[in-house]
């Protein structure tokens, strides 16, 4: 066990990163050949692929969508940032709330604001994303204003975003596909965390 989490866990890094590593030494040595070949580093290419924000994970095992969802978002995407206010009308970002060694559980404008509310989730941080205040949230409150979550999230009926703590869409569902969030969680966390 690592840390009380599944050891299959361990096949996933083989299967998720190892195609990443082989494109980043790719890309650096092609980078590397253009600058020792005295071309103008000016011209050496710095785009989203040398960057590395085109990294997607879909369709690998820690990615699952559940139920039919109508999101802009997938599973193995990078959680989108956006701006908004907490529960004290203060700004405050997505990625402030993502930081950190845990798994956040959004909730997508929720009627009621109240997540899985016969359901708890162990240390599991759990964020309603709401259009307005309210004051019936079970966890942490993330205030669209802006809309921006919205047009980079979509949704708007009550979805379940889990965010890994690599900042990656792990699970994706709705209130009805929460025992499959269960499994999931199961898999990934040490025993113990996933439910308490």
């Amino acid at each position: 066990m690592l840390g009380g989490a599944p050891d299959a866990l361990l096949d996933t890094y083989k299967e998720e990163r190892l195609p990443v590593a082989a494109n980043v030494l790719g890309l650096s040595t092609r980078l590397h050949k253009q600058i020792t070949n005295h071309a103008d580093e000016d011209k050496v290419r710095r785009d989203a692929v040398t960057l590395q924000l085109g990294i997607t994970y879909k369709e690998m095992s820690l990615s699952r969508m559940c139920g039919d969802l109508n999101l802009k978002v997938m599973s193995g995407d990078r959680a989108p940032d956006a701006p908004g206010l907490n529960a004290n009308q203060e700004p405050v970002r997505l990625f402030d709330i993502f930081r950190g060694p845990h798994f956040i559980l959004l909730r997508l404008f929720g009627s009621g604001g109240r997540q899985g509310t016969a359901r708890e989730w162990g240390k599991l941080k759990r964020v309603d994303v709401i259009r307005s205040p309210q004051s019936d949230s079970a966890g942490q409150v993330f205030m669209d204003a802006f809309g921006h979550v919205a047009a980079a999230y979509g949704g708007g009926e009550g979805e379940y975003v889990l965010i890994r703590p690599d900042g990656y869409i792990g699970w994706i569902g709705l209130e009805e596909t929460l025992p499959d969030l269960d499994r999931y969680l199961a898999a990934v966390l040490p025993i113990g965390l996933a439910r308490s």
